[in-house]
């Protein structure tokens, strides 16, 4: 996000507030340069496009039920103005979503505004809303199934035709209510449910792709999951997709990497950092999420077959003897 070409955004990140003293410090030197992240330790989620009518900001700087959110970095004041801009319908909002284990193209944030100057703002009627997705992604995988591992893990690229959530926006004009759009916050309802912005003249009142911008974003497909989509559970634990070709060349992957690297302005060093971080620790990060991923307040809504593929993947990876600290 810090590569990202626009500059004109705000990102609220919220983290635990109970998140370890060096994690914390380290996470608050990586963000302290830019007032526009607003990095807060709260484990209240809700959208901007929940809030509507005269709710107050404080509702929505909430750490938990009961009290405000911890503010470690970032301009405040940036966010208040914001949001009471945005209550006021004095702009467009742009709400785009991203999960901390994803990545988004450095150049998103400067093409989802273009696309909603251009379709949402010259608003005449309370449809003045839009919905983006992506439109191709890549899947990084820690643990490689080819014989060939530098230790980087291995990606897959895929065309999607749901709605995934890294780069999940709603866009709404200065005429629309935030209601018309926060009926949908299920992202995987939105294909079935949001008439397609392909079939609309007027392009609004729907749910567009990113079509300018191949791999809009990079997902980890990882015991971070949420969903636990796609990551694989069983025998060795090893989280390699069930559907990638263990013959791909790896010379395909050195040319996927390649590109996603200028796309995302990742470096290979950290890559290989983070591989090792996960497969040493996967245990500990896949029991910390069993514990959370029903809990009350978060975004995410409780999958019973998340708990049941975390379940699972823990058994498989404690049976092993694999990535358990020592």
């Amino acid at each position: 996000m810090k590569r990202q070409t626009a500059k004109n955004f705000l990102w609220i990140i919220k983290t635990d507030p109970r998140l370890r003293p060096e994690l914390r410090s380290e996470l608050v030197d990586l963000v302290k340069d830019r007032p526009n992240f607003i990095l807060l330790g709260s484990n209240y989620n809700k959208y901007w496009v929940e809030l509507d009518g005269d709710e107050p900001f404080e509702n929505y700087l909430m750490g938990d039920k009961n009290s405000a959110a911890e503010v470690w970095s970032g301009n405040l004041t940036l966010m208040k103005d914001a949001y009471e801009r945005a209550k006021q319908k004095k702009g467009i909002v742009l709400e785009t979503r991203l999960d901390a284990d994803d990545g988004l193209h450095h150049q998103y944030i400067r093409n989802l505004q273009k696309e909603a100057l251009r379709h949402l703002f010259f608003a005449s009627s309370d449809q003045y809303w839009r919905i983006w997705c992506v439109h191709t992604h890549v899947k990084w995988y820690p643990v490689s199934p080819t014989t060939v591992d530098d230790g980087s893990g291995y990606l897959k690229t895929e065309v999607d035709k749901g709605c995934i959530t890294p780069g999940l926006t709603y866009g709404v004009g200065t005429l629309s209510s935030r209601k018309n759009v926060s009926r949908y916050l299920r992202h995987d309802r939105i294909a079935k449910n949001v008439k397609d912005c392909a079939k609309s003249k007027e392009g609004i009142g729907c749910a567009g792709r990113m079509k300018s911008i191949t791999w809009g974003a990079i997902r980890s497909r990882t015991p971070t999951s949420a969903g636990m989509n796609d990551v694989v559970v069983g025998g060795s634990g090893a989280t390699v997709s069930q559907t990638v070709d263990a013959n791909t060349p790896h010379s395909s992957q050195m040319e996927l990497w390649e590109s996603a690297l200028v796309r995302f302005r990742i470096s290979k060093s950290n890559v290989i950092s983070a591989q090792r971080y996960l497969i040493n620790h996967r245990i500990d990060i896949a029991r910390e999420n069993l514990e959370s991923v029903c809990k009350k307040g978060t975004m995410e809504f409780c999958k019973k077959s998340a708990k049941e593929k975390l379940q699972a993947y823990i058994d498989g990876a404690e049976s092993n003897s694999i990535g358990r600290k020592k």
